[in-house]
């Protein structure tokens, strides 16, 4: 393959040489037109989705054998892979960035404006807000679901009213369908794609690892991660959309209706509107797109107008602003705060809701709840002050001081080191390590922070510390993948294999030299059975019927009816044909990766 591209054959090397041909159009300055015909429909029709080789030959306006060398052609240039699915045999899969960059080669668009438009948006609510308070709300106890795997409806009425969003625009798209608040549906489906949400058994639990991986990234990248998954689960829905998706990412970038962005695809790619397609487009696409804080809306002289909100620009630095404490226990946070510091603030104060400002309240239960999660009152006034860059007001410092200071028990998490009874070390420990607190005699409370540091100590010592719980290698289980794991493992295998032209028909090299070679006219017998391998094989024919000029033919069924044998198939412009044995006045079968390449 490196060959054909005259590149290194280093593999990062050669995927960005195989896009850089496409994006610079010398693929389809060179491309054979069965090849590029093959190209057009994956880019402009298929979308995002594996197909089988004999739906492509009922699909691509080519005969059989034209396909298939066509598919071959794309498989040597690294631009189409043939790939084995569990439970679906061989299958033909174009990867995005490939169609992409076909897309920008074969389609002619505006330049994309080179600095931000002076209108910014005005609204600053986007999709990390409801995944953030769903995942808040759940991260200490879960949540319990039904049999059916459902969220019980009293739960559901609550968690509406929390996340706030507009369920109306959901109704008609992927989310939708089903049993379920469409809301919950949507905010589920992301945090569970991103691991932060796990089904286990009948409940919903949050993943605290990649939950807090989440909470710490910069802003450019959990906002670009976001955009891409939306495009993920918006072309799970509707695969075959992907160079629309495409077309609307250049194109939403000022005000422009749903009827302009879908005919001017449509008109790109010769496709002709079907009634609904437009309406279909804003349900599916552009409702939950403006829900989920991606596209703004308004009302324009031939109905709504969309456009990307200003924000979600690649490799934008999103506005740093500090929040307000007020006097009177209300916090208010930027629109792009520190979901760290939020995530704290969460802990200590109730969500209220709000648009560009976030606020959240502070009472003696919220405060109290935070100090029951270990924090205390000291850190969470070193939060405020983290969220407002400066000092706490009074009032403020003296109710969180009151309500956190609580009678109450304390239990704290840590290891107990318990030496032998003749006491040897003991004293040694309690000396070198100031943070080991003594319960009785020989018995120390170790915090967490220090197991590591007293492993070490002893074990240099020549005393390692036995560990009631510790699982040898000898009895600890296999390594084995989760069930998601081992079926994303399972899903695809593809074949490396470099394949030759010849591969396209198999068994052609075996046929008889003389029916390749010319058009010639044949004994009826020997025509029968050429014909009969033409049918099975799918190969193209050149066909002289009486005193009329040699055309293209493609046999795809033979039959005997009242005594005469009948082949029916498709001419050179796709069109049905049927023949009897006395009309093929000559015949050749004509080899494929020779017609042209």
């Amino acid at each position: 393959m490196a060959d054909i591209y005259r590149c290194d054959a280093d593999p990062d090397s050669l995927i960005d040489t195989i896009l850089q041909n496409l994006k610079s159009g010398e693929f389809i300055q060179r491309a054979h037109p069965w090849e590029l015909t093959l190209m057009q429909f994956l880019s402009f029709h298929w979308g995002d989705r594996v197909i089988p080789e004999e739906r492509l030959s009922e699909l691509l306006p080519l005969s059989p054998s034209c396909c298939r060398v066509a598919i071959v052609l794309l498989r040597r240039k690294g631009l189409l892979f043939r790939l084995r699915q569990h439970r679906l045999g061989w299958m033909y899969w174009c990867p995005r960035d490939v169609r992409r960059s076909f897309l920008q080669s074969r389609v002619q668009l505006p330049p994309l404006p080179e600095e931000r438009r002076v209108e910014a948006s005005q609204r600053f609510r986007g999709l990390w807000d409801p995944l953030f308070h769903f995942a808040v709300l759940l991260e200490d106890e879960g949540l319990n679901l039904t049999r059916e795997g459902t969220v019980p409806r009293r739960e559901e009425r609550k968690l509406d009213a929390e996340l706030e969003l507009e369920e109306k625009w959901l109704t008609h798209s992927q989310w939708g369908e089903g049993v379920g608040s469409p809301a919950i549906r949507l905010v589920s489906d992301f945090l569970q794609a991103l691991d932060i949400l796990k089904k286990e058994g009948r409940q919903w639990k949050i993943q605290r690892e990649p939950f807090r991986r989440w909470l710490q990234k910069p802003w450019p990248d959990r906002i670009a991660e976001l955009f891409r998954l939306t495009e993920e689960l918006l072309l799970k829905d509707r695969p075959a959309w992907d160079g629309l998706w495409w077309w609307m990412e250049r194109h939403l970038t000022d005000w422009v209706s749903a009827k302009e962005i879908c005919l001017g695809w449509l008109s790109e790619i010769g496709g002709v509107p079907r009634p609904g397609f437009v309406k279909e487009v804003v349900e599916r696409w552009l409702h939950p797109l403006a829900v989920m804080g991606w596209v703004e809306a308004r009302a324009g002289t031939e109905g709504e107008q969309w456009r990307w909100t200003s924000w979600i620009q690649p490799g934008d630095e999103v506005p740093v602003m500090n929040g307000y404490v007020k006097p009177d226990l209300e916090v208010l946070l930027p629109p792009f705060p520190p979901l760290t510091h939020r995530f704290l603030l969460a802990q200590f104060a109730d969500y209220m809701g709000g648009e560009t400002l976030l606020s959240y309240v502070l009472n003696p239960k919220s405060v109290r709840r935070g100090a029951e999660r270990g924090l205390s009152a000291e850190r969470m006034l070193d939060t405020l002050r983290e969220i407002s860059g400066g000092p706490v007001p009074d009032p403020v410092t003296e109710n969180i001081r009151l309500w956190a200071k609580e009678n109450r028990p304390l239990l704290r998490k840590g290891w107990v080191l318990q030496f032998p009874v003749d006491g040897s070390g003991k004293e040694e420990m309690g000396e070198v390590h100031s943070g080991l607190e003594p319960l009785s005699e020989g018995v120390f409370f170790l915090p967490e922070a220090l197991v590591s540091s007293v492993r070490k100590q002893l074990a240099e010592e020549g005393r390692p510390p036995l560990e009631l719980e510790e699982i040898h290698w000898w009895s600890s289980l296999p390594d084995t993948p989760s069930p998601e794991k081992a079926k994303e493992l399972e899903a695809a295998t593809v074949e490396s294999r470099f394949p030759s032209l010849e591969e396209a028909i198999p068994g052609f090299n075996k046929l008889p030299k003389v029916w390749i070679s010319g058009l010639r006219s044949y004994h009826p017998g020997t025509l029968r059975n050429l014909l009969r391998q033409a049918t099975d094989m799918k190969l193209d024919l050149l066909i002289r019927s009486g005193e009329n000029p040699p055309v293209r033919f493609t046999p795809l069924k033979m039959f005997q009816k009242e005594g005469y044998w009948h082949v029916t198939g498709r001419d050179g412009d796709g069109c049905s044909r049927r023949y009897t044995l006395e009309d093929f006045r000559e015949v050749q079968i004509l080899t494929p990766w020779q017609e042209g390449l």
